[in-house]
């Protein structure tokens, strides 16, 4: 590494450095190196003088550092650069291109959207692979919206159930029973206007169906209808339906 001569000031004297810099490297998945930055090595010499016209006489080619202000010993700066925006650099895919993870683990890069700097966020969402699974996306959940059969209150339908009743918690007052399930190919949320409490260790809430509580999970039952209602997902998140816009929740009752 070259070093220069530079001043610098502290507290009452004008000091005289020795400045080198260290190009800094990072280290790719693929063995590739790319520069991160550059190391500023500060090397203290000297006080010099408190007399800046007698200092400028006597280093008239060495220039003035405002950076070394207020040092009397060695010390030494990173500058980083900015790394290719191709890559991640950060977490369980440091190093590796975005183009592969948006192949090999599509939810990661969506993680990053919502969680990581502007340059990645801006490659990603730019990405032709990352628009294009939008575009996917989209296609499919108008597909699943327009395979939604409108339902009235009366008719018979059968519902898939993926769950029992959500936890019960007694300090709520809340009246009723909430699971999910499918209809058809179509995933809801129903509503069980009779229920029953069960403790213990995990409490939770069973749907009253023909006068008797009972488990729902993975039973295919009829039911009523009472009433159907469409709303957006951003209202009635759940889980297993992250990935669906707009969500069909009907509130039956059983037959």
């Amino acid at each position: 590494m070259k070093s220069v001569k530079m001043i610098g000031f502290a507290t009452k004297f004008y000091t005289l450095w020795d400045v080198s810099h260290e190009t800094l490297y990072v280290q790719d998945s693929y063995g590739n190196y790319h520069t991160s930055g550059v190391r500023q090595h500060n090397c203290y010499i000297k006080n010099i003088s408190m007399d800046r016209a007698k200092v400028e006489a006597m280093y008239p080619n060495v220039s003035i550092d405002e950076s070394l202000r207020g040092a009397t010993r060695s010390f030494s700066v990173d500058h980083k650069k900015d790394l290719p925006v191709e890559y991640f650099w950060f977490g369980k895919y440091n190093g590796q291109l975005i183009e592969e993870i948006l192949k090999s683990d599509f939810e990661y890069c969506e993680w990053a959207v919502e969680n990581c700097y502007i340059a990645t966020v801006d490659y990603i969402k730019n990405h032709p692979i990352y628009i294009e699974h939008l575009a996917q996306a989209q296609i499919e959940k108008d597909e699943l919206l327009n395979s939604i059969i409108d339902l009235n209150p009366g008719d018979k339908v059968s519902i898939t159930f993926t769950r029992n009743g959500y936890n019960h918690h007694p300090e709520s007052g809340e009246h009723g029973c909430w699971t999910n399930g499918w209809i058809g190919d179509v995933p809801c949320r129903v509503y069980f206007a009779d229920c029953k409490p069960v403790y213990g260790m995990y409490p939770y809430i069973m749907p009253v169906i023909n006068g008797k509580a009972q488990r729902v999970k993975n039973k295919t039952l009829e039911v009523v209808v009472e009433s159907a209602l469409k709303r957006p997902l951003d209202e009635y998140k759940t889980y297993e339906y992250r990935d669906v816009e707009a969500q069909v929740i009907y509130i039956i009752k059983t037959k």
